[in-house]
């Protein structure tokens, strides 16, 4: 669901640059830089999954070889999302230090070249705002996730939250209030490392209802892609 709706929203802009004075603002005085699948082991491995049983894989980590058996078993992967060097492996509550976990967070910050590509190129673009996609539950997910007490300017950043998710219905607000716990995540460093870059506002969609799940029927893609296209233009 979240990389469609990064397609639609590149297909949508550019589409509509001649007729819409919003899509010309955006790409006459915006730079966007858009990766449309930020863990391609495991979207490949999802899909090797449909190829030989039919069914729709849940596999959500990489596929580090964390037991060195050459295959790929359910003691392999490391969570993207719980990989970040921001109060990385704060707790167990938020990542896993457990191999097998599906939240496992990696033998060390930044142990992924999925994390270190997209921490310098983050960097090095100087990048002050921008969305991580996940799939699902309809959210709007902002920091922090690595604990309850809020961010320095987290008014400002609901208020934010709340005009995204004034049409849409979707439920805006800090991670461990609206779905988990998490540390090692990357909106969380985007936000709060200062010293590779200067902090940077970012949230992530949680893209689709609780009846799409995480392989929404082709049916649906459409309706969900307009959840999160304009929500407040």
């Amino acid at each position: 669901g979240g990389m469609q709706a990064l397609f639609n929203f590149a297909d949508d802009v550019l589409g509509k640059y001649d007729a819409d004075p919003v899509a010309r603002y955006l790409l006459e005085n915006r730079q966007i830089y858009i990766c449309p699948v930020a863990n391609p082991d495991g979207y490949w491995y999802n899909q090797r999954i449909y190829d030989s049983t039919a069914t729709f894989g849940l596999w959500r980590k990489n596929l580090r070889d964390n037991n060195g058996n050459g295959a790929t078993d359910n003691g392999d992967g490391v969570d993207i999302n719980r990989n970040y060097g921001y109060k990385w492996g704060f707790n167990s509550t938020g990542s896993s230090g457990t191999a097998s976990s599906a939240v496992y967070r990696g033998p060390s910050a930044w142990s992924e070249p999925e994390t270190r590509v997209q921490r310098d190129a983050f960097s090095a673009l100087h990048a002050v705002a921008g969305f991580s996609f996940h799939t699902y539950s309809d959210l709007f997910v902002h920091p922090w996730g690595w604990t309850t007490a809020g961010t320095p300017d987290s008014a400002r950043r609901q208020t934010w939250s709340d005009e995204f998710t004034i049409t849409n219905g979707f439920v805006g607000g800090p991670g461990p209030r609206i779905l988990y716990d998490v540390n090692g995540e990357f909106s969380d460093w985007t936000y709060g490392d200062t010293l590779l870059k200067a902090k940077a506002f970012t949230w992530t969609p949680e893209v689709g209802g609780s009846s799409d799940g995480f392989w929404p029927p082709p049916s649906r893609m459409a309706a969900i892609n307009e959840t999160v296209l304009r929500p407040c233009w």
